[in-house]
């Protein structure tokens, strides 16, 4: 297999902080007598590792589920634990090399081994997911400044996700002029390449699509909603 060749994945779950959703859209951290669970104001993220075959392992850091809120901004004991059914609600895809897979891979065993001690301002879920993601190369990788909270990941999500769709429109146009001026246009499939290279941000509903359903993601589901595609 040739070096460049991006057969694996890294992704980057976001369990959105529910005030980021509309009213309704997800009350999995509501209580029966109405009130919220702290997640639901937090949000959570955490990432999964995807070989060439598909086999996919999702990991996430937590603090000591008995600490209390002061014990967390000071520091208390992390936990790194696979979370292969862990709940979400949008994420980013980014296609990798093996050796990308396997640099990120081994970040998540060095994080195994030294958990250390989560801070909620400073080494919490969303830092040690962005920690992964850095030591996988992967491009466009969220800043020490945007892995500081599942909030700014969002917003890094969803800047993507307009940001693929003013792609998507400048192609679209530029493909009608050509095919104007020489009567051919490129295949949709070059469009799809085009952002399948870059990192592949998952609308809410897809991503709550797959989580609901506890199956993978569908990429290439995602690829042709990005470019405006009719999907069953």
């Amino acid at each position: 297999m040739a070096e460049t060749e991006k057969n694996c994945k890294l992704t980057l779950y976001l369990d959105t902080p529910k005030m980021l959703l509309k009213p309704g859209r997800d009350n999995i951290y509501r209580h029966s007598d109405g009130t919220f669970a702290t997640a639901w104001f937090t949000g959570h993220a955490f990432v999964g590792l995807t070989d060439e075959q598909g086999n996919e392992q999702k990991w996430g850091y937590y603090p000591n589920p008995c600490a209390t809120v002061k014990e967390e901004i000071r520091g208390v004991h992390g936990y790194f634990e696979r979370e292969d059914n862990g709940h979400y609600n949008e994420a980013i895809v980014y296609m990798v090399s093996r050796e990308q897979y396997d640099a990120a891979m081994k970040k998540v065993e060095e994080t195994k081994q030294k958990p250390g001690f989560y801070q909620l301002f400073h080494k919490n879920c969303s830092s040690v997911a962005g920690d992964i993601l850095r030591a996988g190369g992967v491009q466009d990788a969220p800043t020490p400044f945007f892995s500081l909270s599942p909030h700014r990941l969002t917003m890094k999500k969803r800047a993507l996700q307009a940001q693929r769709k003013i792609e998507v429109a400048c192609w679209k146009a530029q493909n009608a002029i050509k095919g104007l001026f020489t009567g051919k246009k490129a295949p949709a499939s070059e469009l799809l390449n085009k952002l399948k290279d870059k990192p592949i941000p998952v609308s809410i509903s897809l991503g709550m699509e797959a989580s609901d359903a506890k199956k993978p993601l569908d990429v290439q589901k995602v690829l042709s909603v990005l470019a405006g595609r009719k999907t069953k």
